[in-house]
């Protein structure tokens, strides 16, 4: 999808990407399903190995993210303070 995005519409000054970079049910519903943080971790991972690939696409493109209820640290509910 990428490479068919540079070739139809070159690179882009900025690109903002809708939330929801995280597949459902990594992230866990609240805090007893995770008493060990490791979905949370794997929330992070997941975030961070989206935007590896976006910046090997874009690397001199401004990239917006925005987060998505699949995002946080719990699913559907918004990040909290300490997490941002």
């Amino acid at each position: 999808m990428l490479t068919r995005f540079l070739e139809k519409f070159g690179t882009p000054d900025v690109l903002l990407i809708c939330g929801d970079h995280v597949a459902h049910k990594v992230s866990a519903s609240t805090e007893q399903d995770d008493p060990t943080g490791s979905a949370y971790a794997a929330v992070k991972t997941h975030i961070a190995a989206v935007y590896q690939i976006v910046s090997e696409y874009f690397p001199n493109t401004i990239v917006m993210p925005t987060i998505g209820n699949n995002d946080g640290r719990y699913h559907s509910m918004a990040i909290d303070e300490d997490d941002k």
